[in-house]
């Protein structure tokens, strides 16, 4: 536990691995055909459509890299130092409170943790396998969804909130999943960042889901999909990378630059800002995790200097013109969690301290070995500060006025 444990943090950004059945305990049987797993020799393959599991080669995760590994080696980098030691840590045996709540909350006793969001790990790098077969679409997540429930929670115990992955193919579909959420005590919900099947998320079709969230006040978490979004993928590949490829590894480094991880959370709450979405709906609050802070100073500019043209400012949404001026409707309707290696203070005097949230991506190698390590990078703000970013900012979007 930290030595500046004087309150319990609520962490924006925890996950856990996926049991084995988590994508057909509760499926179909066209489910339980599309998701299989196959063994080559002592290994074991999650399949999905017969593909391998999209976003990670070892899913029985076990071993698994030690939390916190990679940690060191991402602030060197960004410092522009040569890391020290390995660059990808250990592994370790998988931990039970990485895949079961109850030892988790276990966990957080330790770690100082009031309550906490949870992600998934797999589970954000399947949406675009579905592209061309809606009805697999929406069954899968459902199946998902329901596993979610059932071994993390959407609400569990007041301190656990796994929020339901939503697809947004079809309004009324997507409707029928998130008044299923609501039932369920779902606080929280996630979508896939980025254009949604040829919307904007702030397009009028999708209003009937907004009202519903709106009117919840569920907070909307958009965080990074491993990999890329299909549209950013088939866009890059049609513009960039036309087969035949002379050289894969260049091409896929070139549209990490130009399509950057950071690019479909951007896109949406810049989308969702010009649309007027927030106007319409003033309970809607939306969440950036696991994407880092590098984009917003760039998004806050370019939603200023957005117009009808070179010397107006007018910006016309689907529904007349946006009241406000845009960075400012941003600050007050989207949260960012920085990541560790980042300038928290910086983040914190670009949009605002009660907009900063504190994400430690436990357990993965990537975040902080111990979520509680994440207070020192708030240490250059005032006390009142570095408690909105640790507790209080989540715990508005878990538990609004």
């Amino acid at each position: 536990m930290s030595d500046l444990a004087d309150y319990e943090y609520v962490d924006a950004d925890n996950h856990f691995y996926e049991a084995p059945d988590a994508f057909y305990r509760h499926g179909n049987e066209r489910v339980k055909r599309f998701v299989q797993w196959v063994e080559q020799g002592k290994k074991k393959f999650l399949l999905f459509g017969g593909a391998h599991a999209p976003g990670n080669a070892n899913p029985t995760f076990n071993p698994v890299a030690k939390p916190g590994a990679f940690h060191e080696t991402l602030r060197a980098l960004a410092e522009g130092r040569e890391p020290e030691g390995p660059r990808y840590g250990e592994l370790a045996p998988l931990d039970r409170a990485f895949m079961y709540r109850d030892e988790r909350l276990m966990a957080m006793e330790e770690q100082n943790l009031a309550k906490m969001m949870i992600y998934p790990t797999i589970g954000y790098s399947c949406e675009h396998m579905f592209v061309n077969d809606w009805d697999l679409l929406y069954d899968f997540f459902h199946a998902y969804n329901a596993w979610i429930n059932d071994d993390w929670g959407f609400n569990y115990e007041g301190r656990i909130y796994a929020p339901p992955m939503i697809p947004m193919a079809d309004v009324h579909r997507s409707l029928d999943e998130l008044e299923w959420a609501i039932d369920s005590g779902a606080r929280i919900i996630t979508m896939t960042p980025g254009p949604w099947y040829g919307r904007s998320p702030a397009d009028s079709y999708f209003d009937p889901f907004w009202k519903r969230v709106n009117d919840e006040k569920l907070a909307v978490i958009f965080h990074a999909y491993g990999g890329i979004p299909a549209a950013y993928k088939d866009f890059y590949q049609r513009e960039w990378a036309k087969p035949p490829v002379t050289n894969d590894a260049h091409a896929m480094m070139l549209r990490g630059a130009i399509l950057p991880y950071h690019r479909p959370v951007m896109d949406s709450m810049m989308a969702m800002t010009l649309g007027g979405l927030f106007n319409r709906f003033p309970n809607v609050r939306v969440a950036s995790i696991e994407v880092g802070a590098a984009w917003v100073g760039y998004c806050m500019h370019e939603l200023d200097h957005a117009g009808s043209n070179l010397v107006e400012r007018r910006v016309t949404t689907f529904d007349g013109e946006l009241v406000g001026r845009p960075s400012d409707v941003f600050k007050q309707h989207c949260y960012v969690a920085p990541f560790p290696e980042e300038d928290v203070v910086e983040l914190a005097g670009l949009i605002g301290a009660d907009r900063v949230l504190f994400g430690s991506d436990w357990p993965h190698p990537e975040g902080v070995a111990n979520p509680a390590d994440f207070r020192k990078f708030t240490t250059g703000l005032p006390e009142a500060e570095q408690k909105l970013i640790m507790r209080d900012n989540a715990l508005d979007l878990l538990e609004p006025a």
